[in-house]
């Protein structure tokens, strides 16, 4: 059975350009599933619905294969499951993608799309933080460490007196915190 996945955003092709092609490769216009996506819904309703109907063997028929994903990582992932369950994508721009040589091919190189792109991730922030070091030479990563205010070291001063437990009453500090701060008063002084 071949099933139409339409997904109308506010800007790309309309639904009737979409519906058009759609039903021009022989999908009936009752199997056709539409979603309208913005900024704040990006997951289609529909789709789910759509994908919940397929069995093995089905045809999804979309126009383009940004109609069925957001991010390339996303699309390989959702696609990939599809084919899994023998279900089929075919892109109106592309071709299918199946379990046949050229489906997989199609997979493989949106997979190395992704590898690729995690990869230039890494090397932009490699990148950034080798500028943020040469442009400040105190930059260090990760959470910048925590000073040491009157709280602390009143509370530093109540544990030579109490217990971990009635200082951290008294003071509202947690135990594991009363411990951090006891440690990093000792190791400074």
């Amino acid at each position: 059975m071949k099933y139409g996945y339409v997904r109308v955003s506010l800007c790309g092709p309309s639904k009737i350009e979409q519906q058009r092609e759609i039903l021009a490769h022989g999908v009936l216009k009752e199997n056709i599933f539409y979603d309208r996506v913005d900024a704040i819904s990006t997951r289609g309703v529909e789709l789910v619905n759509l994908l919940e109907k397929m069995n093995p063997h089905d045809v999804l028929v979309v126009t383009t294969l940004d109609r069925i994903a957001e991010s390339p990582k996303q699309l390989a992932q959702f696609c990939r499951s599809l084919v899994r369950g023998g279900i089929f994508i075919d892109v109106l721009d592309l071709g299918t993608i199946d379990d046949s040589t050229a489906g997989k091919l199609i997979l493989e190189t949106l997979e190395k799309v992704v590898l690729l792109e995690e990869i230039e991730y890494k090397e932009r922030s490699i990148a950034g933080k080798k500028r943020a070091k040469m442009r400040n030479q105190n930059y260090h990563e990760g959470r910048p460490p925590a000073l040491i205010t009157k709280e602390k070291r009143h509370a530093y001063m109540l544990l030579k007196q109490y217990t971990y437990q009635q200082v951290a009453k008294k003071t509202g500090f947690s135990v594991s915190t009363l411990k951090r701060i006891k440690n990093k008063i000792e190791k400074n002084d």
